[in-house]
This record gives structure tokens, sequence and C-alpha cells, in this order.
């Protein structure tokens, strides 16, 4: 009985070992999957004030041609 215990406990270890291992690879995956999120999140962002930059010297262009005189002068 006492041998059975014991290898129980044993099991018990390694099964807690596994867990912990297996935890810290989801932590692991986590962590990766948020820094891919804030990339994609500032990649984005940069596409809207491109976007955003792109529309002002489109209009400032057209706003020029229509007064007859170069873009910024």
């Amino acid at each position: 009985a006492l041998t059975e215990k014991v290898h129980s406990f044993e099991l018990a270890i390694k099964e807690s070992k596994d867990l912990t291992a297996l935890q810290k690879e989801i932590v692991g995956a986590r962590d990766a999957l948020a820094k891919k999120d804030t990339a994609s999140s500032n990649k984005d962002e940069e596409l809207v004030n491109l976007r955003n930059a792109k529309a002002s010297l489109k209009k400032e262009l057209y706003d020029s041609l229509d007064k007859g005189t170069s873009p910024s002068s």
C-alpha cells in the first residue's frame, strides 16, 4: 500500500511539472500573440495616418488648381 502511495505521489509530481511546463508555453504563446496584435494595431494606425496625409495633399492640390496657384505657395 505504501509503494502504491509513493508511486501515486510521484505521478502527481510529474503531472504537476508537465502542467507547469504547459502553462509556461501557453503564457509564452499568449504574450507572442499580444505583441503581434500590438504591431498590427500600430500598422493600422500608420495606414490611417498615411491615408489622412494623402487626402490632405489631394485637397491641397485641388484647391491650388482651383486657384491657379502651385501647392503650398
